[in-house]
């Protein structure tokens, strides 16, 4: 009972049954499809073809998909006579040979002879078959060799009549003299005439031969190398192969070119240059079983893998340049392709155009003309986008949470011929900057995502490589948290350029209160330095002139004059020391030695040059400790002006100096002389600013000075410096010794 009725593109009706399966009517040919060949079921319930020409089948028990693929398998369910199916040859007359176990078969016209061991086949075992050029077939049969001539096998013998051996390659030279290649023992190439060998050559064990256009022979090695026979003389051409290597197939070309199928690629010779490609230049695997040329010129690979095809320009190129890529094309077994090593001829030729290869289980056919590339464009479709394990559904943008770190985008492009072969390409615009190659993967992952706005495009190409470059596209929205706004962004800027601002001004403020420190003090200095000139030099100075002035008002006493000179002579000695004591008073530090009590005891011997004569002491008690540079200069220079005006103005007898190193710093100078009243003591002498500047010096190292004087009572002047203002501290760890590095020891007190 039929149950449904389709017909597809190609004019093909399909009847559904309702307990036969399926039958395909095709002009006078009806093919038959139930469960004992495939089909889910035998009860049809409807049939159906997509827009790709696939026809598909809906039985009780699932959906079948029927579709054509490139190549065709012929075995013995399709009417070869044997299991095995070993070499293969394509005759003049339009048929196909092939050998194997038991059996040789000829198909022609969409008939098929069994020529079997036992009847017909002198022998078990078919090797190679070959078709000279007067249209006899040779076959190489268990450990000799045949002739075939209407309908009858002749023996071909040795003149000892030895076996020849295992037939493994048959040629014919330019001469039309045929060669054979021969497993033996010993493996050889032998010269056949009529039905006889006539010699032996002595060659490099052969597996294959094959006759060169231009004259002589091309062998296939044993071990996987190359050889040319003319004559007497033998050419051998060896190639980087790995142990083990093995030679299927020679393929002459009518330049004299040859090119060889082995187990390592495939390897050739032209013009003296040795020929290679193999997967570093583009082969998809590297077992070449046998190989074919199509009349425009394209090579056929029966590979390991798969079929692969090199165009004809592909070829020249190739040969032109052995080491460049070469774009091969493949057929695998979705279009119908089973490889696998034949025992000897693996490839032919048909005079229709048609390419046969042996499989060593069945005939592969296929018709390179009729080929077909698939031009429908697949669809793409964006099915899913997983982000931190949550899906998110296609409907519109996909808004994704703040801090989203895995990002899974899930995509397919629609096409039922080959669905292993579609690729994709994608591309995630403000992320990506070029095309992504995935190749089959269907999903596109991401883990670095800032938040914005995207637009993940993808697209995909058909199971003959044609892109559909419109493909899918979806806009992908990440949100930012709170730090990762523009708002929260200008808002940093702002503040950034705030603090630099600030930091800037408080930087210039601090350079100007140091500029103005160090201003300060150098006007203080030299304040300083003109009130001791003023004390000294000036007055010394402005009362020789008087001395001087009136010495001129009378200059005709010479006793007058004399007493003069001799005055201004002292006094004039007295300012040179006065000077001197300045001067020093100015070059003495204490910088380049940290010892005051060492300096204060230079201070008192230079005084003592002065010509008065005081009893001096210096005391020290505790030990000497590091101390500020700054602050011990301005400690030294108040004991140096207080000792230098206890021998200028107390006119006393004794003179004690006192160097406390406690946990402050103290120093005490006492007199025993004339001393002074309270008001002098607090304001200092009219027109001297020696006191007024140890004041001052004090006052600017945050010290506390003392003066105790009384009249007859002499005086004493007493420093106290808090020890953390002076003494320096061990540095005890790495940053208060980089702090302590880089401190300023030469500027202004802060």
């Amino acid at each position: 009972m039929v149950t449904s009725l389709y017909a597809d593109r190609e004019g093909s009706l399909w009847v559904g049954t309702y307990d036969r399966g399926v039958y395909r009517i095709h002009g006078t040919a009806v093919d038959h499809f139930d469960r004992t060949n495939g089909l889910s079921g035998d009860y049809v319930n409807d049939l159906t073809e997509d827009r790709e020409g696939n026809l598909w089948v809906v039985t009780t028990q699932g959906v079948d998909r029927f579709a054509d693929t490139a190549m065709t398998s012929i075995s013995v369910t399709e009417g070869l006579c044997s299991t095995e199916a070993s070499s293969v040859l394509a005759s003049r007359d339009g048929s196909i040979w092939t050998g194997g176990d038991g059996a040789l078969t000829r198909l022609r016209d969409e008939r098929v002879t069994c020529f079997r061991t036992g009847h017909e086949l002198p022998g078990s075992q078919v090797t190679s078959l070959f078709e000279d050029h007067t249209g006899r077939l040779w076959v190489g049969v268990d450990q000799g060799l045949w002739t075939f001539q209407s309908d009858r096998f002749l023996p071909v013998t040795r003149p000892d009549r030895r076996p020849i051996g295992l037939v493994t390659g048959i040629a014919e030279d330019t001469d039309g003299r045929i060669w054979i290649a021969a497993a033996g023992p010993p493996r050889m190439l032998m010269h056949v005439e009529g039905l006889n060998v006539r010699e032996d050559v002595a060659t490099p064990p052969p597996r294959r031969v094959a006759s060169d256009p231009t004259g002589g022979l091309w062998l296939g090695l044993l071990n996987g190398d190359l050889a040319h026979v003319r004559g007497t003389r033998t050419d051998l051409h060896t190639f980087e192969h790995p142990d083990g290597a093995l030679m299927y197939q020679l393929l002459p070309d009518a330049d004299g070119s040859v090119i060889a199928a082995t187990s390592f690629g495939l390897i050739g010779w032209q013009d003296g240059r040795a020929l290679s490609l193999t997967q570093r230049n583009g082969l998809p695997c590297e077992q070449v079983y046998a190989i074919a040329f199509d009349r425009r010129g394209d090579l056929w690979m029966y590979m390991s893998c798969a079929l692969g095809v090199v165009t004809h320009a592909g070829v020249q190129a190739w040969k032109q340049n052995p080491t460049a890529p070469v774009a091969v094309r493949t057929f695998d077994a979705l279009d119908g392709v089973r490889p696998s090593q034949a025992s000897f001829d693996g490839s032919a030729r048909s005079r229709d155009g048609r390419l046969w290869f042996a499989n060593s289980y069945a005939l592969q056919v296929l018709d390179p003309e009729r080929i077909e590339r698939n031009r429908i464009l697949p669809p793409v479709h964006i099915e899913q986008v997983v982000a931190n394990r949550t899906t998110y559904p296609i409907e519109g943008a996909v808004h994704l949470p703040p801090l989203t770190r895995d990002v899974e985008i899930d995509y397919v492009g629609l096409s039922f011929v080959a669905p292993p072969k579609i690729r994709f390409r994608y591309r995630l615009d403000g992320h990506d900057d070029t095309w992504q190659e995935p190749g089959t993967r269907r999903q596109a992952f991401y883990t670095d995502l800032r938040p914005g706005t995207y637009r993940f495009r993808v697209m995909a190409s058909n199971n003959d490589g044609i892109w559909n470059e419109q493909g899918a596209s979806l806009e992908i929205v990440v949100a930012p948290v709170w730090y990762q706004t523009r708002a929260f962004l200008v808002a940093s800027v702002v503040v950034g350029l705030l603090i630099v601002w600030a930091a800037y001004h408080l930087r210039m403020r601090q350079v100007a209160r140091a500029l103005n420190a160090r201003f300060d003090e150098r006007l203080q200095e030299r304040t300083r330095m003109a009130r001791d000139l003023h004390d000294t030099l000036l007055q010394t100075v402005q009362g020789s002139k008087m001395v001087a002035d009136d010495a001129l008002d009378w200059p005709d006493d010479a006793q007058t004059l004399r007493r003069a000179l001799q005055q201004i002579s002292a006094w004039m000695g007295r300012a040179g020391e006065e000077s001197r004591a300045t001067v020093n008073a100015l070059r003495m530090s204490t910088t380049q030695r940290n010892d005051l009590a060492d300096a204060f005891r230079r201070a008192l011997d230079d005084s003592q040059r002065q010509g008065v004569v005081i009893d001096a002491s210096l005391n020290v008690a505790g030990d000497a400790k590091d101390m500020h540079p700054v602050v011990r200069d301005e400690i030294y220079r108040i004991g140096y002006e207080a000792i230098r005006n206890a021998y200028t103005h107390s006119r006393g007898s004794r003179l004690n100096v006192s160097l406390n190193y406690g946990r402050n710093l103290t120093l005490r100078v006492a007199d025993d002389g004339v001393g002074m009243d309270s008001v002098m003591a607090e304001r200092g002498k009219d027109g001297h600013f020696g006191l007024r500047g140890m004041r001052e010096r004090a006052a600017r190292i945050g010290a506390t000075l003392s003066l105790t004087s009384g009249p007859d009572t002499g005086t004493t002047i007493t420093v106290s410096v808090p020890g953390r203002v002076i003494f320096r501290k061990a540095s005890t760890s790495w940053l208060e010794r980089l702090r302590s590095m880089l401190s300023p020891t030469d500027g202004a007190l802060h």
